[in-house]
């Protein structure tokens, strides 16, 4: 089971959490970064890594708000 696999078992694979999040940036167009361990898996040989972080670049944060459905 990938970790993915897992995080989308947890939501009762009702929605894709990660892509969800993922097409919220791209489409807003926002900057921003993977890092944390899936960021390392992309340079050393890949660790299980339950979670995404991501940092969101400061100036994208009202443009974020904007096309996210979240409530911050």
């Amino acid at each position: 089971m990938t970790e993915k696999v897992f995080l989308n078992s947890l939501a009762n694979d009702s929605i894709d959490i990660i892509q969800k999040l993922l097409d919220i940036l791209s489409q807003g167009e926002i900057d921003y970064c993977v890092i944390g361990g899936l960021a390392v898996n992309a340079y050393v040989d890949p660790v299980v890594s339950l979670d995404l972080d991501i940092v969101v670049a400061a100036g994208e944060l009202e443009r974020l708000k904007k096309n996210c459905s979240i409530n911050f």
